[in-house]
């Protein structure tokens, strides 16, 4: 008989092992970006402590480079060390490089938390989305979020005007390993 307190963690193993994903059968080695399965999810609303502006898809990496310093003043400013992973937050964003769109470059904070250093507070609402985690330069990001529609479509669903990433890790816009989640929002 197996002591009651070995219970939990053996119960875990076995379903893990039970639910484990299919292998790979390659171990990628250097690439230079990649891409995991896609997947509905539902992310709880909650306070989202932001910058806002406006701009295309072409000048994302030079707004990201200024937002992100002011925004990272203003949580040292409003004591806030420990916030959530960067998520950026697109409002209209098509296919077209040309046409504008709304953007804003935030963390989650705690309920309550006050507007400061330039940076506006607001509920960022639930939000059901397709996701897929990107992993790589960010040259290389348009083919996941063309892989991301596809599926989107091929599925039957509606894709909204709202898309958001979440930041996992960055080294640098050229770096293989940055990672990131990105989430469309559908209808």
């Amino acid at each position: 008989m197996i002591p009651s307190r070995f219970f939990l963690p053996l119960f875990c193993c076995a379903a893990l092992a039970a639910s484990a994903p299919e292998s790979s059968a390659q171990l990628m080695e250097k690439p230079v970006a990649f891409s995991g399965p896609s997947a509905i999810q539902t992310f709880a609303e909650g306070t989202f402590f932001h910058l806002s502006l406006r701009t295309t898809y072409p000048e994302i990496p030079a707004r990201m480079m200024e937002l992100v310093p002011q925004l990272q003043r203003a949580l040292a400013a409003a004591g806030l060390t420990n916030a959530s992973p960067l998520q950026v937050v697109y409002h209209g964003m098509n296919g077209d490089p040309s046409k504008a769109f709304e953007m804003e470059v935030g963390v989650r904070v705690p309920k309550g938390t006050q507007a400061s250093g330039g940076c506006q507070v607001r509920t960022l609402q639930a939000f059901t989305c397709a996701t897929k985690v990107f992993t790589g330069s960010f040259s290389q990001i348009g083919k996941a979020y063309a892989d991301l529609y596809s599926t989107l479509v091929a599925s039957g669903k509606q894709p909204q005007p709202e898309t958001r990433q979440m930041v996992l890790f960055w080294e640098g816009e050229t770096s293989i390993n940055n990672m990131l989640l990105i989430q469309i929002g559908i209808q």
